[in-house]
């Protein structure tokens, strides 16, 4: 079987824009594929209905959600609270290495161990700073 026997770039293209939404697959591909693409994509990769992205509150609840599972990650005794050496574990594993990298800002008590409402107030600073700083 020679290379060009197989339509790979057609089928890559498929699988590319199915995997980011299948929002390109409503129509006929310039590949020349038929509308709703490869015919040997699976339906659950077919979907041509593309949910907007989260913006705004919305966005913002997903972050916080996000950041929230990962300070549980790092909280190995479920205390609510990181310590540094949990901070640094959870480095190593590259769960949240900004923890980390930045406990001693955030720590701005120096009592070894930060809350996720102290991790989420350092970041709410750094994004104001960075705002301020365009």
């Amino acid at each position: 079987m020679k290379s060009d026997d197989f339509p790979a770039a057609p089928i890559a293209a498929a699988l590319i824009v199915a995997a980011l939404g299948g929002s390109a697959l409503a129509q006929t591909t310039s590949s020349g594929l038929p509308q709703g693409g490869d015919p040997r994509l699976p339906d659950s990769l077919k979907s041509t209905v593309q949910q907007p992205s989260p913006r705004g509150e919305a966005l913002n609840q997903i972050v916080q959600r996000k950041l929230r599972a990962n300070f549980d990650a790092v909280d190995v005794a479920r205390s609510g609270r990181v310590t540094r050496e949990q901070a640094r574990s959870g480095a190593r594993s590259e769960r949240w290495s900004v923890l980390a990298e930045h406990f001693d800002e955030i720590d701005a008590s120096g009592r070894g161990e930060v809350s996720f409402e102290e991790v989420m107030r350092y970041l709410e600073r750094i994004k104001i700073e960075r705002e301020r700083a365009r």
